[in-house]
């Protein structure tokens, strides 16, 4: 069974983005996704909503696994739109 772990990597995979840049085009601090994967507990709600927008994935899916498995280029797009508005 995927965690939410599992699938914020696949996502990451998918954009082709590094830990930081997920971050920053989260919004995020620039060492907090590789903290997530590290710790492999909990996030909180923010943190896991600001990270699906960022890599254009539903809450849902991220959290829970609910609903069909992104589009990888429309993942690698939500990233790169982030990346543009994080400048």
């Amino acid at each position: 069974m995927q965690t939410l772990h599992d699938r914020l990597q696949w996502a990451l995979d998918a954009a082709g983005v590094s830990l930081r840049g997920a971050s920053v085009a989260a919004g995020l601090a620039p060492a907090a996704v590789g903290l997530i994967l590290s710790r492999r507990g909990d996030i909180e709600l923010d943190t896991a909503r600001a990270l699906a927008g960022a890599l254009g994935v539903s809450l849902d899916w991220l959290a829970s696994g609910i609903g069909d498995t992104p589009d990888p280029a429309a993942v690698r797009a939500a990233v790169e739109a982030a990346r543009g508005e994080a400048a």
